[in-house]
């Protein structure tokens, strides 16, 4: 679980376009699904994607670190990468 305060700067924001800058990876309709399951909330409460962070909100992100790891390996910047599953 991870915590985001917003602050001045990502005030203002609409939440999904926020998630799309912090989780770069995520596409647009995985944004949608976390949070329309309930896996992020803003001070702990179910939002809309169409919600506007304020200032000194609270991001509660309920998924598994691993997906954070995960994002970060395949962070290519535009280059190709090659996933390999072997069984």
């Amino acid at each position: 679980m991870r915590d985001i305060e917003v602050n001045i700067n990502d005030s203002g924001q609409r939440i999904d376009r926020f998630l799309k800058k912090y989780l770069n990876n995520a596409s647009t309709s995985m944004i949608q699904k976390f949070l329309r399951t309930k896996k992020i909330k803003v001070n702990r409460k179910k939002v809309d994607s169409s919600y506007i962070l304020a200032l000194n909100d609270v991001i509660n992100i309920f998924i598994y670190e691993d997906f954070f790891q995960m994002a970060g390996q395949f962070s290519s910047g535009g280059a190709f990468v090659a996933v390999l599953f072997t069984v």
